[in-house]
Formats: C-alpha cells, sequence, structure tokens
C-alpha cells in the first residue's frame, strides 16, 4: 500500500506540475493574443493614417494644379492688359498730337514755348475762360 500511495502522491506532483505548465502556456497564449490585438489595432490606426495622407495629398495637387491654372490665367489677362493698356496710350499720345496741331493750326498762332504756354495765356488773358 505504501507503494500505491508513493504512487500517488507521484501522479499528484506530476499533476501539479503539469497544470502549472499549463497555466503558464495559458499565460503565454493569452500574452501573444493581446500582443496580436494590440498590432492589429496599430495597423488599422497606421492604415486609417495612411488613407488620409493619401486623400490630403490628392487634396494639395489638386488645389497645385487650380493655382498653376489661376496663374497662367492671370498671366495671360496681365499681357492683355498691357497690349491694350499700349494700345491705348499710342491712340491717347496721336489723338494729342493731332488736337495740338489741329487747334493751333486753325488759330493761325503758333506756340510760344510749347503749348502749354498758349493755353495759359489764353486762360489768364480773359478771352477763354474753359480749355
Amino acid at each position: 500500500m505504501e507503494e500505491y500511495r508513493n504512487k500517488r502522491n507521484h501522479f499528484r506532483d506530476e499533476a501539479g506540475r503539469i497544470q502549472e505548465s499549463l497555466q503558464e502556456q495559458y499565460i503565454q497564449e493569452n500574452t501573444v493574443q493581446m500582443n496580436l490585438n494590440s498590432m492589429s489595432d496599430k495597423r488599422a490606426e497606421i492604415k486609417q493614417g495612411y488613407e488620409n495622407l493619401k486623400r490630403e495629398n490628392a487634396e494639395l495637387e489638386k488645389q497645385t494644379k487650380e493655382i498653376e491654372e489661376n496663374s497662367q490665367s492671370i498671366q495671360l489677362e496681365m499681357e492683355a492688359s498691357a497690349s491694350q493698356e499700349s494700345a491705348l496710350e499710342k491712340s491717347i499720345n496721336e489723338k494729342q498730337e493731332k488736337a495740338r496741331n489741329g487747334y493751333f493750326q486753325g488759330t493761325g498762332k503758333e506756340s510760344v514755348g510749347g503749348s502749354r504756354y498758349y493755353f495759359q495765356k489764353r486762360l489768364y488773358s480773359g478771352k477763354s475762360k474753359t480749355y
């Protein structure tokens, strides 16, 4: 009977060691599972951040393209405006020259010291009040 008790105690001790080993394996399995869950969450977070960056990049590219198009449009408008301004200045200068030449030719007067002198002379002499 002693032998039977020894075997029983031996099996109980072995069952205790197996139970402890099994408990350690459960703890390791749970730790691995928690790490896996944590990594999965982190992966999802990184993936979401990447998707947000892709959307933001696409929006920035769209805005850059719009800015370039607007810049080109503004440049064309500025060139057209400069051309128009030049044409208008030329036309104004031609018309002023014709007006000066026509006015002095029609009056029989000579411009002494330029048209400004003549206009001032006429204005202050009282012969004409508006020009």
